[in-house]
């Protein structure tokens, strides 16, 4: 395992649970997904049409190309947890909202194909990537229920650690 250098409060046990959250997923697909739906509300209702329906699918595909490595090391992790237990159903709910999600925008980016290279918002993509983005808001909320209340990926804690209601504060939670 990797040595943390000196100083560095990821390593430090006084480090909140947020801190010390590993970074092993790459950019999430969320920050390729406001995008588009951001732009075919805008070029929708009718301000840069042009180029809002041009953003919008090129952001609709970095998004696509984004969610591959991102997926691939979900699931890794997906596999991991032990079946049948709060963390895994969790889980289990958050790919699926991310599934749902991506096949969303992938059939958003199909329907808004046309409009990138007519310059407009279809109604299709706009259709698409709003519904798209509230179930990656959906997903989205249930992974940080995964790092925040069931200690996935954050060092030194897993959902075995997690202190129950008549627990006894350790050290850290004073």
């Amino acid at each position: 395992m990797r040595q943390r250098p000196a100083g560095d409060s990821a390593g430090s046990s006084t480090a909140s649970p947020a801190i010390r959250c590993t970074r092993r997923s790459p950019t999430p697909p969320s920050v390729c997904s406001r995008s588009p739906a951001a732009l075919a509300v805008i070029g929708y209702a009718g301000a840069i049409p042009d180029a809002a329906g041009k953003g919008m699918w090129l952001a609709l595909i970095g998004g696509l190309i984004v969610a591959v490595p991102t997926a691939t090391t979900g699931f890794a992790d997906w596999v991991t947890i032990e079946w049948g237990t709060p963390r895994w159903r969790t889980a289990t709910a958050h790919l699926s909202a991310m599934l749902v999600a991506v096949a969303l925008f992938a059939v958003a980016a199909w329907l808004q194909y046309d409009g990138y290279r007519q310059g407009s918002v279809t109604t299709g993509g706009l259709t698409l990537s709003l519904v798209g983005f509230v179930a990656l808001t959906t997903g989205g909320w249930l992974g940080g229920s995964e790092v925040f209340v069931h200690g996935t990926r954050v060092l030194g804690r897993s959902s075995d650690d997690v202190p129950t209601d008549d627990a006894q504060p350790t050290e850290v939670e004073r």
